[in-house]
């Protein structure tokens, strides 16, 4: 089951069906009125109008509407209120039951995101991912992401930080290097080097929980980890990545210009922009393109040599040549635009315009912090 990914109109297959006026004509219910202009408000960029609009809403399409706007804006304790009575309710026929199954990745993602592994695990056994479900029931039985971070930020330099930030650290005693993707939503590990190290998969699997992983001076134990296979970087062979899901459980700075990756803990006040976080990986920050049509702008710190990563919805630079694009405090002027770096479905996947991602080229010389209670970014 991969998690966050359904389109939001999904939620909304029998919203407007049903209801005459007495002439003959169908007329969409109040509901699913109320739905449309959610929708048209997101399209436009404004999720919290969006959100707004489906407070008094009672119909499960535009309570998981709702839940899934309160997921963007990181309140999952919100959307789980919401989604596990829609979740746990009897099923009067199929309708009912395909809506309830296009509800629980949500909710497995809500309680993912608040450590709550053991109602985790309880929903991804309904949707069917029995791997999943033994994943979250043995962090269930541990503290997970549970780290040795103290009032004191805990700075850990890049091993290198071109073509990509690199971080070093150990896992199992071994040393190994780990490329930090803020578009991967758990941490990765390379499958032969996981064996090497003492960890295997669930059930044969490319599920499983890394008991430790130091970074620096951060020790963390207990991580939900992916197993696959690591590629090539430039002349370095990283043994895995960290991905978004991690680093979203603290306050964490990619601070390109002094090299160095910087953890706090998470709850402190950052003077940055409002930001969003669409499905288990995409971190998305507003933008203006030509100061003037708003676009969201995602922050791909693992697209290797890429400046500006572009929508084919944004139509063909050639033809509409894009002038420049600010996003937070950070501009570009007449940026190379690439295509085909662009993550596949992301622009239609959220219900939010996302024209761009900014790649490694575009960070490489700023600061990016992250303060996820607030989900507040600032860019210098």
């Amino acid at each position: 089951m991969k998690l966050g990914t359904l389109p939001l109109a999904a939620l909304l297959l029998v919203a407007g069906c049903g209801g005459g006026d007495g002439s003959g004509r169908q007329s969409a219910p109040a509901s699913a009125t109320v739905a449309d202009a959610a929708l048209d408000a997101a399209a436009r960029g404004d999720v919290d109008a969006a959100e707004a609009l489906l407070q008094g809403a009672r119909d499960p399409d535009s309570l998981g509407l709702r839940a899934r706007f309160l997921m963007m804006r990181n309140r999952n304790r919100e959307a789980v209120e919401i989604l596990s009575p829609l979740a746990s309710a009897k099923v009067k026929d199929m309708d009912e039951l395909e809506r309830r199954q296009r509800l629980l990745p949500d909710l497995t993602l809500a309680y993912v995101r608040l450590d709550d592994f053991q109602k985790a695990a309880s929903v991804a056994r309904i949707g069917g991912d029995s791997l999943l479900a033994r994943k979250y029931e043995a962090l269930s039985r541990t503290v997970a992401y549970s780290s040795n971070l103290g009032t004191d930020a805990i700075p850990v330099d890049f091993f290198v930080t071109d073509p990509l930030p690199i971080v070093a650290g150990t896992v199992g005693g071994l040393r190994a290097l780990f490329v930090v993707d803020t578009m991967l939503d758990q941490v990765v590990l390379d499958r032969e080097f996981a064996w090497k190290a003492g960890v295997a998969g669930i059930g044969g699997g490319n599920e499983a929980v890394l008991p430790e992983l130091s970074v620096g001076r951060l020790t963390v134990k207990n991580v939900p980890i992916h197993l696959g296979t690591s590629m090539q970087i430039g002349t370095l062979h990283p043994e895995g990545a960290i991905g978004l899901q991690f680093l979203m459980h603290y306050d964490f700075t990619l601070d390109y210009r002094r090299g160095r990756l910087v953890f706090r803990r998470a709850g402190g006040a950052v003077a940055g922009q409002p930001a969003l976080v669409a499905g288990d990986r995409y971190l998305l920050l507003g933008g203006l393109m030509n100061g003037k049509d708003r676009t969201f702008v995602g922050v791909g710190s693992s697209l290797k040599g890429v400046t500006l990563a572009v929508s084919d919805l944004v139509g063909d630079p050639s033809t509409a040549p894009l002038a420049e694009l600010s996003a937070g405090t950070l501009k570009l002027v007449k940026p190379a635009l690439d295509p085909k770096a662009f993550p596949s479905g992301l622009d239609g996947s959220f219900g939010v315009p996302i024209g761009f991602v900014l790649g490694h080229a575009a960070l490489r010389n700023h600061v990016i912090r992250l303060e996820p209670h607030s989900m507040k970014l600032a860019i210098d």
